[in-house]
């Protein structure tokens, strides 16, 4: 017992740095199973130490949330888990695409035609870094899964496929008002 309790004291006073140094921008826009699978999730505290106060402020829901105006223009999306005020999701996006949009993405082309389409998108890889997926919420509350493959130093698209219902249900949590401020060009 005295040993847990000693370990405990020697964890503990490195918890609040360890919050304020970890750069939450490397967790947003990313893949649905890689946010589920995080073994860090900040408070609304370090959300708002790292992006100040948030501009809209959605309590009275099951999906409580924060929206930020961020200094180039788009807006970033914290969801909450409604016990214990843990991010359950932060998405920054300028609007919500259309699925007509990644399916006019031919096989062959590039990250940065991605970019033109959801400039603020994360690619991930796994046990092979010459593959990685990106993930793009959609205004039909679909999801656009984007494969990639590493040729000569650019990230080049190999195929997109769509999710009906995207699993987080990030549309389908915000308010109507909300979605409509995101479907606007």
């Amino acid at each position: 017992m005295g040993i847990c309790a000693f370990m405990l004291l020697l964890s503990l006073p490195g918890t609040s740095e360890a919050d304020e140094g970890m750069p939450l921008q490397n967790q947003i826009n990313t893949s649905y199973l890689f946010r589920i699978l995080r073994s860090y999730a900040p408070d609304r505290q370090t959300t708002e130490r790292q992006y100040g106060k948030p501009d809209i402020v959605r309590e009275n829901r099951e999906h409580p949330y924060e929206i930020r105006s961020m200094p180039d223009g788009s807006r970033l999306v914290t969801m909450y888990r409604s016990m214990g005020g843990l991010v359950e999701d932060e998405w920054r996006l300028r609007r919500l695409p259309d699925r007509r949009e990644f399916d006019a993405l031919a096989q062959g082309t590039t990250a940065e035609e991605v970019k033109l389409i959801d400039p603020y998108f994360t690619i991930l890889s796994g046990s092979d870094p010459d593959k990685g997926t990106s993930e793009h919420r959609l205004r039909d509350q679909g999801l656009a899964t984007v494969a990639y493959a590493m040729v000569e130093g650019r990230w080049i698209v190999q195929s997109v496929s769509y999710t009906e219902r995207d699993p987080a249900g990030f549309v389908s949590k915000l308010t109507p008002e909300d979605r409509a401020a995101f479907m606007e060009p």
